[in-house]
């Protein structure tokens, strides 16, 4: 694993350690191993790149000489590399990355989904494969304080988990398999912090392309569960009250005309809400909103979205209520984290949205705020075959502060991404793609450290 910081200045500059050398200036110019400057509004440049090795405050950064072979772009392009290189010689980062843990050596090779839990001092991971649903104890800085256990069969539809004073809660999606007369299932499984399941509770059915769900609790110990419920010409979110309050019935969020994706829920000064997008067509097009519901009441849409999977995601912070969804702004462009913050639900809806991180990749973006700091997680492609995960620290303004900090390993892809709270900082975990060459892969964490 490498943590990219200083030789990787969020998307406007980053220098691998690797021998091809190979850097990306901006959101949409990168120098390729080629030699030559790809961009995708205006093609390529011939370029010479020459590297000299020097030392920094952060350890470890390249000087980098690059001649452009277009002179009417060469002013640009390198008013773009030096802003980038002169970060490095900014104040130390906001975050710093520790070394890598192994959580599970051999997993997959395809993940349903992967979560982490904290409470104090306790921390748990929670991940589903073909073998079934599994968690394993961990210490706040990712060590494996007991061997796993099974808590369930597997989550082919995805799980999430919560704490619940002193057990786990965790939600996890069966598909229906029609053909078998299987109807799936979505479900809430009883835990301890030990492993032990105490009980596994059925709340309904679910659709063989069912794919997505969430849960989430108050301080009193009152939870939701969402989930999308998806079969052929119905997709739609659905959400439930769970314990302590009175059973409830289902109750679908989304139009039933329209289909939906996961939806998000967050309790916030007593009130519940949830998000999620919808696809319409327009002029031909397929397009997307993001909608909000406050407490059952209507909705109202909050974001107009192009990309098919804006994953919106809701958090609270100490500065009120945020929310976050992956879109391309203008079309065509590389899918971003979009994020907007407000001190009430309602002014949430007309809140100014801020572009964060890039988040292209497979897995779905996150936001969290631990230790009075909000950080942005964006999974994003870098190659084919390798993926990065970037955080980044966000100020009250919603503005970047510091470098972004990288997790990247070559020929490493990341199919589920999850992060949680510690003393001091966050755990981030990440599980590998498989593929035809390895079938067996590890999930691993990393600590990050919050300065």
């Amino acid at each position: 694993m490498v943590d990219r910081g200083c030789n990787s200045v969020s998307d406007s500059a980053s220098v691998s350690d690797s021998d091809s050398a190979s850097e990306s200036v901006s959101d949409s110019v990168s120098l390729s191993d080629s030699g030559s400057v790809s961009d995708s509004d205006s093609g390529s440049v011939p370029v010479s790149v020459s590297q000299r090795p020097s030392t920094t405050s952060d350890g470890v950064t390249t000087a980098v000489s690059v001649r452009f072979g277009s002179p009417h772009r060469r002013r640009v392009r390198l008013a773009f590399i030096q802003a980038a290189l002169g970060a490095c010689a900014s104040p130390p980062p906001s975050m710093r990355l520790g070394s890598e843990r192994i959580v599970e050596p051999a997993g997959g090779p395809s993940w349903d989904g992967v979560a982490l839990v904290s409470a104090g001092a306790d921390v748990a991971a929670i991940w589903s494969d073909p073998s079934g649903t599994w968690m394993r104890p961990l210490t706040s800085d990712g060590t494996a304080r007991a061997e796993r256990v099974r808590l369930a069969g597997r989550c082919d539809g995805g799980l999430d988990a919560v704490a619940v004073g002193r057990e786990l809660r965790v939600a996890c999606v069966r598909r229906g398999r029609p053909e078998r007369g299987d109807e799936g299932a979505v479900s809430v499984v009883r835990a301890s912090w030990s492993g032990g399941a105490f009980s596994v509770r059925r709340i309904a059915s679910a659709g063989p392309q069912s794919r997505g769900v969430t849960i989430a609790c108050d301080a009193e110990g009152a939870c939701r569960l969402g989930w999308l419920d998806a079969r052929p010409g119905d997709w739609g979110a659905w959400s439930v009250a769970l314990e302590p309050g009175p059973s409830a019935s289902p109750r679908r969020l989304s139009h039933p005309a329209l289909p939906s994706g996961r939806p998000a829920l967050l309790a916030a000064s007593g009130l519940w809400l949830a998000a999620w997008q919808e696809w319409g067509l327009d002029r031909g097009r397929l397009v997307g909103e993001v909608r909000l519901e406050v407490d059952g009441g209507l909705t109202r849409s909050v974001e107009r979205v192009l990309v098919p999977d804006a994953e919106p995601v809701l958090a609270l912070t100490s500065r009120g209520i945020a929310l976050a969804v992956r879109d391309e702004r203008p079309a065509g462009s590389r899918p971003r984290l979009y994020v907007r913050r407000a001190g009430t639900a309602a002014e949430l809806v007309t809140a100014r949205s801020v572009r964060t991180v890039r988040a292209d990749g497979p897995a779905g973006p996150l936001l969290l705020e631990c230790a009075g700091r909000l950080v942005a997680i964006g999974p994003r492609r870098w190659s084919r075959g390798s993926g990065v995960i970037g955080l980044r620290e966000l100020d009250a303004g919603l503005d970047a502060v510091g470098v972004e900090r990288q997790i990247y390993l070559q020929g490493r892809d990341y199919a589920a991404v999850a992060a949680t709270c510690v003393e001091g900082g966050l755990l981030v975990a990440f599980a590998e793609r498989g593929d035809s060459y390895r079938q067996r892969v590890p999930l691993a964490v990393v600590p990050v450290r919050l300065h």
